[in-house]
């Protein structure tokens, strides 16, 4: 059901950005803190958000914890995530690849592809039926997954 918040666990975090004062450096902090999902933000204490942003007095005065706490259980409402956890996997960044923008980014996020080594694995099927592209807009799948490719295996040679 919609008030579902049987905890499961997800291997990409949600673009907790989108919660009503948390930007993007917040954003960061929270994944840093373990924090990568809607619902997760939403059980946070005032003293934990107040601990985990490192806000300093004059933002901790300002933050409406509650408004952030009740945004943030509304989005996860809305992206029927109630429960979800973050199996703390970072990220890759897809949005400087040409073509993926904050949403594409956001879809492929919630279908489980956040790193580059899933996306250079996934299928232009797949990618289709993740993206829900308007047809007088189709990206460039074949491109995305080859630029996936190249870049997981960058990633790779400077880790390894």
């Amino acid at each position: 059901s919609e008030e579902d918040d049987t905890p499961f666990t997800a291997a990409c975090p949600q673009h907790l950005s989108d919660v009503k004062g948390i930007g993007s450096v917040f954003e960061q902090r929270l994944y840093e803190a373990g924090i990568g999902s809607y619902w997760m933000l939403s059980k946070q204490s005032n003293e934990d958000l107040h601990r985990i942003l490192k806000l300093t007095h004059l933002q901790a005065e300002q933050m409406d914890f509650d408004a952030v706490r009740a945004d943030a259980l509304r989005l996860a409402k809305e992206t029927k995530s109630l429960g979800r956890e973050w199996s703390c996997q970072p990220p890759d960044d897809f949005e400087p690849m040409g073509g993926i923008g904050h949403t594409y980014e956001k879809r492929l996020y919630d279908a489980g592809i956040c790193t580059y080594a899933a996306l250079a694995n996934a299928t232009v099927e797949l990618l289709e039926q993740i993206c829900h592209a308007p047809a007088h807009f189709k990206p460039d799948y074949a491109a995305w997954i080859e630029q996936a490719k190249v870049l997981a295996q960058n990633k790779t040679v400077a880790n390894g």
